[in-house]
């Protein structure tokens, strides 16, 4: 069937290049489950990768075995505060490598894949992909048909605090959609707008949330 759009009073840049992608602009007619249910799940990991990066950083409280030890020691100035959580994880990552990747007997599709990954910097953008892997348990990279010569790629690496990837709950190894959200609003600008792209196999969505909500309900978009 066919999917009706109502574009509203969306800004010119944010109006699609690609006719297979619908803008979504405030349009109470078109289902929002999948949009319901990616806020919903993106916003319950946000406190989880949150709390990743502040060990990371070191940024945690210390814990102490009672009130009157904490303040004791805050009172002799002696601070035991060490960041044991950075450790490990730059440990792992600076002992993972990406030796090869080949495309098995396939010899040219191998020197394609190997040109795709010359093309993208991978060779410095793989270290940080795998150390933030490490730091949040997730994290995103998207392929994208590059838009001046289709015959390239660009990879685009996605922080996992603004992306989620969503699977078939009778068979985990199919992906039903992935979304993205993020603010479109100057961050000089009090009232915040966000948008969030929902990606299928056959289409993507764009939703933009109403001008100074927070974006992080259904009811926003």
């Amino acid at each position: 069937g066919q999917l009706m759009v109502d574009v509203g009073q969306a800004p010119a840049q944010m109006l699609p290049r690609n006719p297979t992608t619908a803008l979504l602009y405030n349009w109470g007619g078109v289902p929002k489950d999948d949009l319901s249910h990616a806020l919903q799940e993106m916003h319950r990991a946000a406190a989880t990768y949150q709390k990743a990066d502040m060990y990371y950083r070191g940024e945690t409280p210390e814990v102490f075995a009672s009130v009157r030890l904490r303040r004791a020691l805050k009172r002799h100035g002696m601070n035991f505060q060490l960041n044991f959580a950075k450790t490990p994880v730059d440990a792992v990552a600076e002992r993972l490598e990406i030796s090869s990747i080949t495309a098995g007997d396939e010899q040219d599709l191998t020197q394609e894949i190997e040109q795709m990954w010359e093309d993208n910097c991978m060779e410095l953008e793989a270290p940080n992909i795998q150390l933030k892997a490490l730091k949040f348990g997730d994290y995103y990279v998207f392929v994208w048909p590059n838009q001046d010569d289709p015959s390239k790629v660009d990879i685009f690496p996605q922080d996992p605090r603004t992306v989620r990837v969503f699977y078939d709950p009778e068979n985990p190894r199919k992906v039903l959609f992935a979304a993205k959200r993020w603010q479109i609003s100057p961050p000089s600008q009090q009232a915040l707008q966000f948008r969030v792209d929902l990606y299928y196999p056959d289409r993507i969505e764009q939703w933009i949330s109403r001008m100074g909500s927070p974006g992080d309900k259904e009811e926003d978009y």
